[in-house]
């Protein structure tokens, strides 16, 4: 199976509004340089992600391999 890239999730997590079905209230939290709030591993990349309506913190894990 081939996992997508962290290019393609942080282009899926820019549009999360559209490409999540049931968490469509989540956000990315965005850094003062306006880039995504992430860290990156070996398997995994992780976004930190804010839910609008509540206004708790989440983190999304996106696997690479």
């Amino acid at each position: 199976m081939n996992y997508p890239l962290i290019s393609e999730y942080i282009e899926s997590i820019k549009q999360s509004e559209d490409n999540f079905n049931e968490l469509t209230n989540l956000r990315p939290v965005y850094d003062e340089a306006g880039e995504i709030v992430m860290s990156s591993g070996n398997f995994a990349v992780v976004f930190k992600m804010k839910d609008e309506s509540s206004g708790k913190l989440y983190a999304v894990k996106c696997f690479l391999k």
